[in-house]
């Protein structure tokens, strides 16, 4: 997987990394980091981020704004 190679080469801390996906085909990826994000989904990943205690946004949302808050 290409993550998993840039990952290794560039010495990656995923537990520090974020992560952003929209589908259920991202969760894999978001499963990885240790501050993953769902954008506005109505796909299953949104109901398992809820469970999970993920933030949501949403594209209006000024996410930029928000992951600053987060830190």
């Amino acid at each position: 997987m290409i993550v998993n190679n840039v990952v290794i080469k560039d010495h990656i801390d995923l537990k520090e990394s974020f992560g952003f996906g929209d589908n259920e085909h991202d969760r894999a990826f978001l499963d990885k980091v240790g501050h993953p994000i769902v954008i506005s989904s109505e796909s299953s990943l949104k109901h398992f981020a809820k469970k999970q205690g993920w933030p949501i946004f949403n594209f209006s949302d000024d996410v930029f704004e928000k992951v600053k808050a987060l830190l």
